[in-house]
Parts: C-alpha cells; sequence; structure tokens
C-alpha cells in the first residue's frame, strides 16, 4: 500500500522562468479525420481463427486507427488507464466513430498518448481532471514456479481468437494488455506488476458468459463440464492474481461534446 506522509512547515522554492522562455509545443498528428462510426469499411482480421467484433483498431506505423468505435479505447490509451477509472457521460459508450490520423514522421510512439489527448481536446472540446483513489486491486505476478507463457514469434500479428466452448488464444499480447483483458471480466482492476516483457501467445480456457466473449446462456454441457476459474486459468500459465490494496488513477470528463469538430 502506498503512503503519502504530510509535511509541515516545510518551504518550497519556485524557480522564476528566465525571460521569453517558452514551454515545448505538446505532440500532435499531422491530419485527423473523425467521422461517424461506420463510414469507413473495417479490414477483415488478419490472423487465421480470428472473428471481427465490428471494430478496428491499429496502430500502424505512421498512422493510427479506430473505426467504429466509442471514445471509450481513445481514453483508455490516451490516458494510459482501463474502462473502470474513466468516468463521464454516458454517451461516451454509445456514439460511434471513425477517427484516422497521421503521426509526424520521427515521432516515438511514447507520444502517442499525449497526441491522443491533444485531438480529444481540439475535436471534442474535451476537458478532464485526474483523480487517485486508494482501491482493492488484482496485482498479476509471476507463481511460485515461474511463468509458462511463451514468447510471441509474430509480434506484428496482434488479436484475440475465441469459441463457445471457453477456448481463447491471445496473439502477441503484453501482460499489461493481458491484465486489461482481466479487468474487464472481473470486480476491480487488475494491473501487471509481473515485470514480464515482451509479447506472449497466451493459450487458455474461460467461460465464455464470464469472459463475455461467447453466448450468455447455458448450457447441459457447460453444467456437466464446467470450465476453470479465472484464477485457475491464470494459475496454469504460471501466474497468480494477488489481492492487494492500491493508489488507482482515474480520468473525470469534465466536458466534451458529442458532435467532433469538422475535418
Amino acid at each position: 500500500m502506498l503512503k503519502f506522509p504530510i509535511a509541515l512547515g516545510l518551504t518550497f522554492l519556485v524557480q522564476p522562468l528566465a525571460f521569453g522562455q517558452t514551454s515545448p509545443p505538446s505532440p500532435a498528428f499531422e491530419v485527423v479525420s473523425v467521422k461517424p462510426g461506420g463510414t469507413l469499411p473495417i479490414p477483415p482480421p488478419s490472423a487465421k481463427g480470428l472473428k471481427s467484433t465490428g471494430i478496428w483498431i491499429s496502430e500502424d506505423p505512421g498512422r493510427i486507427t479506430y473505426l467504429n468505435t466509442t471514445l471509450i479505447p481513445v481514453l483508455t490509451r490516451a490516458y494510459q488507464v482501463k474502462r473502470r477509472q474513466i468516468n463521464g457521460p454516458a454517451w461516451l459508450d454509445s456514439e460511434k466513430y471513425d477517427i484516422v490520423a497521421t503521426i509526424p514522421k520521427g515521432a516515438l510512439k511514447e507520444q502517442i498518448p499525449a497526441m491522443l489527448q491533444s485531438l480529444l481536446a481540439e475535436r471534442f472540446k474535451m476537458t478532464v481532471h485526474m483523480q487517485t483513489r486508494q482501491e482493492k486491486i488484482y496485482a498479476l505476478v509471476v507463481g511460485k514456479n515461474g511463468s509458462r507463457l511463451k514468447e510471441s514469434k509474430n509480434p506484428d500479428v496482434r488479436g484475440v481468437s475465441f469459441d463457445n466452448q471457453g477456448h481463447v488464444q491471445f496473439l502477441a499480447y503484453s501482460l499489461a494488455d493481458f491484465a486489461e483483458f482481466l479487468t474487464n471480466i472481473l470486480d476491480r482492476s487488475v494491473v501487471d506488476m509481473t515485470g514480464l516483457p515482451g509479447h506472449y501467445d497466451i493459450s487458455t480456457e474461460l467461460d465464455p458468459r464470464i469472459s463475455k466473449l461467447g453466448s450468455p446462456e447455458a448450457t447441459e454441457q457447460d453444467a456437466a463440464n464446467p470450465l476453470p476459474s479465472v484464477f485457475t486459468s491464470v494459475q496454469e500459465l504460471g501466474l497468480k492474481l494477488e489481492a492487494r490494496d492500491s493508489m488507482v488513477k482515474y480520468v473525470v470528463i469534465e466536458k466534451a461534446e458529442k458532435v467532433p469538430v469538422g475535418n
């Protein structure tokens, strides 16, 4: 648990800015197109076995693309948070957009979140503030016998495939990506604390009703052959979910326009 002691009687010194000093400009995309969702065609899945989910999100070299999606994925990428850490108007989960933006030549991948923040501010007139709350989380850690994960041989092909029998295959997922997936199916945030870099091909079994990937209707076969819990599935990968207290960052949307500024 993180603690922030309160110090009394301290003097804070502020160094005045030199005359004429200016802050460097915020990174921004070169060309941005924002249209209603469904305007642009969605490419077919690039990996065998992947099913289209009706949206398309990619960060190709030189361009980011969000097709037929709400602003939630844009916000999670822009502020490096998970869905449950975003508080805002209900339409953020319903209004669909097609967003295509050109990344400036020489820009770093680490600058993309700041560019997305600028895009949201300019096109959707969005203003936000940050809050920090202490709450219970799950820490994703390496199990006592070590990880059983296999690094992806093709990290450029990223996605997830699934079937109604509960088999889930993650392609080229980082453990931060995997933690975000787990966050969406559990009752609290999951934070990657494994310390393992890289991208992995992860194969596991999850109840499709719990994972929100398959049919919500139970069958007689489901009852006769129950699938393992999320915690068991994670343990079989050589990982573990530990309950902890932590400080969690929240993004609070103060204002945003549903209709974006025109191109």
